[in-house]
């Protein structure tokens, strides 16, 4: 019998960080956020916050095919974090699956509604 959690999970996310001289950081994240990616996306977006002179924080889903509820509670602990701290934040670009999740946890006026105008 095979144990899930002991099943080789192959990489398939990728996290970009780059900061502009206005303290916009944007996080462009490619592949799946699972269980095995959130904490990476939850890292980046802490490590992104703890800078000094972050104003907006933009988190770029256009090549994200995939994100489950660990995934969801990354971003949701990523927004609260960053009004903590007076900072904007927003998702850009999710499309199909991950919209639909959004959509239907009625996420997407509160993910995506700080930043739209970044897209």
């Amino acid at each position: 019998m095979l144990v899930a959690s002991k099943l080789p999970q192959a990489d398939t996310f990728s996290l970009n960080v780059s900061r502009d001289s206005d303290g916009v950081v944007r996080l462009t994240v490619s592949g799946e956020l699972d269980i095995y990616a959130a904490p990476r996306l939850r890292e980046a977006i802490q490590g992104a916050l703890a800078e000094p002179g972050t104003s907006d924080l933009t988190v770029d889903f256009a090549n994200v095919d995939y994100i489950d509820c660990t995934g969801v509670s990354a971003l949701i602990t990523g927004r609260r974090l960053a009004r903590e701290r007076g900072t904007r934040f927003g998702v850009v670009n999710p499309h199909g699956q991950v919209l639909r999740v959004f959509t239907v946890l009625r996420l997407d006026h509160v993910l995506l509604s700080d930043l739209q105008h970044c897209a």
